[in-house]
């Protein structure tokens, strides 16, 4: 049964009905044939299968470290300073500052050596201490902090040491005497980069921020301010789960 839509006043009140069908009158009606969709050419926009150059491409330059400063373009009011360069560090990727103006380097030294990645399964990797002994604002110093990492992505200066992410662990590594190599450490988390995705490099980031790398998550609870005469509390680091 069909109704067809009428309105019409009702002290003032218009009223409406729409068209009605009743369910065995839906059911009864013809199904419209299924239409497939046409494919989509993913190869329309694909390049040629062989490029032959017309012209041959320079290699680029191979700059100095006081010209690769020099290079670089910043904001107004700004300026970049060499600090250190090679052969003092080697394959740098995260970097952190102590409370003393010395320099904790991480040297990724065993990533991408070929394009096959060989020696990424190597403890070849390190972390650095460069120092600044005359106050020219360039290190002319530097000693091995901690040997034979695997792979380590990232550095935090904490008292009388640094924090160091090698997935899974985060250790906190002392220099108790003061000559400039680890000599106590401690795991402070063995989960880290193990909740999924990218391991990516940890952020330079100042003691006492939460910082999250790699779903993971870690704080440091102890004072900016701390020196290494006076060791701080020991750091607590929690994986995000994220």
């Amino acid at each position: 049964m069909s109704i067809r839509s009428l309105a019409m006043p009702l002290t003032g009140v218009a009223l409406s009905l729409a068209t009605l069908t009743s369910p065995a009158q839906e059911a009864a009606k013809p199904n419209p044939p299924a239409t497939a969709a046409p494919k989509e050419d993913r190869t329309k926009n694909r390049g040629p299968e062989s490029v032959e150059l017309k012209f041959k491409l320079p290699p680029p330059p191979v700059l100095s470290p006081e010209e690769a400063v020099k290079a670089i373009k910043v904001a107004k009011g700004f300026k970049v300073q060499l600090v250190a360069a090679e052969p003092m560090v080697e394959s740098p990727v995260a970097m952190s500052w102590d409370d003393q103006g010395r320099l904790y380097v991480v040297e990724m030294r065993g990533y991408m050596n070929d394009v096959n990645g060989a020696g990424e399964d190597q403890p070849i990797g390190r972390i650095k201490r460069l120092e600044d002994t005359d106050g020219d604002g360039r290190m002319d110093k530097y000693t091995v902090f901690v040997d034979k990492l695997l792979m380590p992505r990232g550095v935090m200066a904490l008292g009388n040491g640094a924090i160091v992410a090698e997935p899974p662990n985060l250790t906190f590594y002392h220099d108790t005497d003061g000559d400039g190599v680890a000599d106590k450490q401690e795991v402070i988390g063995g989960s880290y980069g193990t909740a999924g995705g990218s391991r990516s490099t940890w952020p330079t980031l100042p003691p006492g921020a939460w910082t999250t790398s790699s779903g993971a998550l870690a704080t440091v609870s102890a004072s900016v301010t701390a020196r290494a005469s006076s060791p701080p509390s020991r750091p607590r680091a929690v994986a995000s789960g994220a």
